[in-house]
């Protein structure tokens, strides 16, 4: 068997996995759910299977064939309503117990209403949002008034996220002019809707309300309003496309849309009496964070922290008695908030042990596009309560902390060096490392497409797809240079040093071009195929680098498997210990250390001299 055979074959495999990206991407455009999506997955793979068994056959058997396909395609139809009862049932095991209300898969997430009793929950992603009838008053007051009373005379406030369900009503009881309500996903506001609450109506349908479907951090880009209070209800920094609505790069985008003495205001988990360190690391993050952004931060302690931020220093001037005279003056009532609690969330008591817990580490990196650190805190945070282990080995990992940058690379070196002699193993060593750099740099351009995008839901099937199409593109192209195969390999292993290496000014461009929405998924998609390209291209110099080898079957095999391995590891490393602890700069630094060493070796290690296998360069 020579090197075409596996070659074709990896080709066929990666042009498979392109049409499947798509076909899911498309299927999931449609609104198909999990469960139809998987079982025509399943009638492909099984019309496939009897296709490939009927290969060579005679008429008879072809017959059979034919007959096994039209029964299994009918199988198919007439289970799609079984199927749907298959989805109801699922649902009906994930919220037990209770009366679900409204379900719905939006491209952004998934949305769940149920109820228990008299009350109902809104859960978005797996997440509380909402409950209604009786919502979290003290948050809600917290998050609406304090902000505006801080303010003298509020009339323009915009909310990005998390406003329906209660926010929206406490803000409107102060005499404000104008409210826009920013919100990504539509179903949200349906699910709040089809509860038909009366309270919600009444928030929705106020005359001063402009909702705007869209992305919060793409609103403050375009938008030329300027607002006297911003209020952020995205909830915490856990995932990287909530992290984009807390980093430096978003709070600067806020403070230019502020109006004079404008105020930001957003609320974090807290406690009264001790804050756990890894909760005291994130909200030091997140003071960190506002104080690189705006000129002064205001930090009130409590089960939930409120964060203020603004460039006027009646901010931090104001005391509990200013608040409660201004409270008074607009006449309003509330659940929780009144003088005596504004005298008590602002007792300086309590304002300065805030001070020292929160803000007093000087030396917190800030959470940042390129540095998703408050992702990592996040995850550490809701280890501690609900999984320890991960918590503790998070730690760990932050620990070594930029070690990994020199430790990881240095490591991969040192063992190939004495462990891969032959040149068969130098080869395996190296596709070993461009499909670790695969794997990892696919993670880290979705992303950063999804952070300066703000969701990949479907769109993640097309940057998949790209790097799928690269890789059968370049398996295609590279598969007839046999002789100069050697050649083509070691120029394309310093290739994929420099995309490692530009990865970071890709990303800042590409930020750059941000506002131009239209342009991102094809820039990404590129980026994609041309890493993909890389890969695959290379798979199939290896093998034709090493095509005198007499074990051409396990040459095929080693090759494979030290992609796969490698693309393995990398893909584990990516998600729980790279990216949270060194961010995308160290990340993609990393992935040219370990790829300049994988270089070096087939460059000018011990390998097979000139012509004696293949003649090739």
């Amino acid at each position: 068997m020579g090197a075409e055979v596996p070659a074709g074959i990896y080709v066929h495999e990666t042009v498979g996995t392109l049409i499947g990206a798509a076909a899911v991407t498309l299927l999931l455009a449609m609104g198909w759910r999990t469960s139809s999506i998987l079982a025509t997955v399943l009638v492909v793979v099984g019309l496939g299977s009897l296709r490939t068994g009927s290969a060579g056959m005679g008429g008879s058997l072809r017959r059979r064939w034919l007959a096994g396909a039209m029964i299994v395609i009918l199988a198919w139809l007439v289970g799609m309503s079984l199927l749907r009862h298959v989805d109801a049932r699922s649902i009906s095991w994930q919220w037990s117990g209770q009366d679900i209300v409204f379900h719905e898969d939006s491209p952004h997430g998934n949305v769940a209403v149920v109820r228990t009793g008299q009350q109902l929950a809104v859960h978005y992603g797996g997440l509380l949002a909402a409950t209604i009838p009786v919502p979290d008053m003290e948050l809600l007051e917290t998050l609406a008034h304090l902000p505006l009373l801080f303010h003298p005379n509020p009339q323009a406030v915009l909310v990005l996220a998390g406003g329906a369900g209660g926010l929206l009503a406490e803000i409107q009881q102060h005499p404000v002019r104008r409210i826009t309500y920013v919100e990504l996903d539509p179903a949200l506001l349906e699910a709040l809707r089809a509860v038909a609450s009366p309270d919600v109506d009444a928030e929705l349908g106020d005359p001063r309300l402009k909702m705007v479907q869209g992305d919060a951090r793409r609103y403050l880009q375009q938008t030329l309003s300027r607002y006297d209070a911003v209020i952020l209800g995205a909830g915490l920094p856990g995932t990287l496309q909530v992290n984009r609505l807390y980093t430096r790069e978003f709070f600067r985008l806020v403070n230019q849309v502020l109006a004079p003495g404008g105020v930001l205001a957003f609320a974090a988990p807290g406690h009264r009496a001790y804050l756990g360190p890894e909760l005291r690391q994130l909200l030091q993050c997140l003071f960190a964070t506002l104080d690189a952004a705006f000129k002064y931060v205001r930090v009130l302690p409590g089960d939930r922290v409120l964060f203020l931020a603004s460039d006027e220093g009646e901010l931090v001037r104001s005391s509990g008695a200013d608040l409660a005279r201004r409270w008074g003056e607009r006449g309003r009532e509330a659940a929780v908030v009144s003088e005596a609690y504004l005298n008590y969330r602002l007792n300086p008591a309590l304002w300065n042990k805030g001070e020292r817990e929160i803000a007093g580490d000087l030396l917190a990196r800030p959470n940042a596009d390129l540095y998703p650190v408050a992702v990592f805190h996040s995850l550490r945070y809701w280890g501690a309560m609900f999984t320890p282990g991960l918590a503790r080995l998070l730690g760990a990992a932050d620990a070594v902390g930029p070690v990994w940058i020199l430790a990881v690379p240095l490591l991969v070196f040192v063992t190939s060096w004495l462990a891969l002699r032959s040149p068969r193993r130098r080869v395996s060593g190296a596709v070993f490392t461009t499909g670790m750099v695969g794997m990892v740099g696919e993670v880290l351009l979705i992303l950063a497409f999804q952070s300066l995008h703000g969701h990949v839901y479907q769109l993640i099937g097309v940057l998949l797809a790209a790097f799928m199409g690269g890789a059968a593109a370049g398996a295609r192209c590279v598969s007839r240079h046999r002789d100069s195969a050697g050649r083509l390999f070691r120029r394309l292993e310093w290739a994929l040093v420099a995309f490692t290496l530009l990865l970071v000014p890709g990303f800042l461009l590409a930020r750059a071009v941000a506002p131009m929405t239209g342009v991102l998924p094809a820039v990404f998609s590129l980026a994609c195929a041309a890493l993909g390209l890389a890969v695959g291209a290379q798979f199939v110099l290896g093998l034709g680098w090493l095509a005198g080898e007499r074990d051409s079957a396990g040459v095929a095999a080693a090759l494979y498997g030290a992609d796969l391995v490698g693309g393995c590891l990398g893909g584990l490393l990516a998600g729980t210990v790279l990216i949270p602890v060194l961010g995308f700069p160290g990340t993609a630094l990393l992935l040219a250390g370990v790829k300049l060493g994988s270089a070096c070796l087939v460059t000018w290690g011990r390998m097979l001299p000139v012509g004696e296998v293949t003649g090739s360069g």
